[in-house]
């Protein structure tokens, strides 16, 4: 029998929805099985909806944040307003705040849909990788064309604003996934360029498609991710990074700012089990859709009808901060985003894009960082310190 824990509020300040397991792209680079996690396409049920939205609210901070993802959610819209006027009425009846932030490819917006997401202030993160010529080499339909002016005209609708709306879209992020073959400097440029206000670029996972295990591509990762980090911190102060006064920020360059100044209070971490969980489109409970993907037997910690298995979560919380020997001394571990668990369990990680290539990346991305802060702040020690 699953053992259950009765959920105090302020449990999770954050949740990540899968309501739809199924894509209409076939990116090349792909490490989600275009959305199914390795099952059959999957959808969330309406009586699902309801005691998930339930068990969230029972077990969330007074302001938490909701993230819908997994699939290509759009593909169901009707389901995804559906669970989230129910989650408003919910947090509305609790006295709860709530923010909700949409993750789509962005070929499906249409006025109407913009017109929703504009009226409930739905966060928008739209996954396009730079020009049409780097984007398109990688993120293609089902036919296998290229989807970037697709995606640009779903942008243009959403940031122009619906007419019928009476507010003002929020400013939408561009997630942006570099393969080996791009310039970093040129894609998050371009996006600027284009209208977004924040870019998460960062390297695609698996180097099964793109070769980013070679070490010349490596090499003119960092090249460009140095140029543009140069360009990036050229017009600020060192308060103006402190204090968050800034424009065209890279969101995870900025992060590591931050980190390298105090790791401990800003170093990026995973919040898994600790603030966030996941909740897929079947209502299991899951530290992350990856590693859920990777074993459900393992990973699975309950669901939004039962609960959740106490004992489980205490065990998989103890193995994540246990990690291994390597990372435990590593002088990245701070500020590393990667999941150290994920890529020790996933065999074609570990093969083809090993821990020691991602850790080569993230060192020298912070090298990087380091070596032009300290060229121009030479009064702070922290930025001198070697590794």
């Amino acid at each position: 029998m699953v053992e259950k824990i009765n959920i105090a509020p302020g449990t999770f300040s954050s949740f990540d929805i899968c309501i739809l397991e199924d894509c209409n792209l076939r990116c090349r680079y792909c490490s989600t099985g275009y959305g199914r996690w390795g099952h059959s396409p999957r959808q969330m049920k309406r009586a699902t909806m309801d005691i998930a939205i339930d068990f969230m609210i029972r077990s969330s901070t007074p302001s938490f944040k909701v993230g819908f993802s997994g699939g290509e959610t759009l593909m169901a819209f009707d389901n995804l307003k559906y669970f989230i006027d129910q989650l408003f009425r919910a947090k509305k009846q609790q006295g709860k705040k709530v923010f909700v932030e949409l993750a789509t490819n962005g070929v499906l917006l249409t006025e109407s849909i913009c017109q929703y997401l504009a009226d409930h202030r739905i966060g928008l993160v739209i996954s396009i990788d730079g020009d049409a010529r780097t984007t398109d080499r990688n993120r293609v339909s089902r036919n296998g064309a290229g989807v970037y002016h697709r995606i640009m005209e779903g942008f243009k609708l959403y940031s122009e604003g619906p007419r019928q709306s009476s507010a003002p879209p929020l400013p939408a992020r561009a997630d942006c996934t570099i393969d080996s073959k791009a310039c970093l400097f040129d894609s998050v440029q371009h996006l600027f360029n284009c209208g977004f206000k924040e870019v998460l670029a960062r390297p695609v996972s698996t180097s099964e498609y793109t070769g980013f295990s070679d070490a010349s591509a490596n090499a003119r990762f960092l090249a460009s991710l140095g140029q543009l980090v140069q360009n990036v911190l050229k017009p600020l102060e060192l308060d103006d990074i402190i204090s968050g006064n800034y424009r065209h920020m890279l969101i995870n360059i900025r992060e590591l700012i931050l980190g390298l100044i105090d790791p401990v209070q800003h170093g990026i971490s995973c919040g898994a089990l600790n603030q966030q969980i996941c909740i897929t489109a079947t209502g299991d409970l899951a530290p992350c859709f990856p590693l859920y993907q990777i074993s459900e037997t393992r990973h699975r910690l309950g669901s939004v009808f039962t609960g959740l298995d106490a004992s489980k979560h205490l065990t998989l919380q103890n193995s994540f901060e246990a990690s291994n020997a390597g990372c435990r001394t590593c002088w990245a571990k701070p500020l590393c985003s990667q999941c150290y668990v994920y890529t020790r369990e996933m065999a074609r990680c570990e093969d083809a894009f090993g821990r020691h290539t991602y850790c080569q990346l993230v060192k020298g991305t912070l090298t990087i960082l380091k070596k032009e802060l300290a060229r121009r702040y030479p009064d702070w020690t922290v930025f001198h310190e070697s590794p």
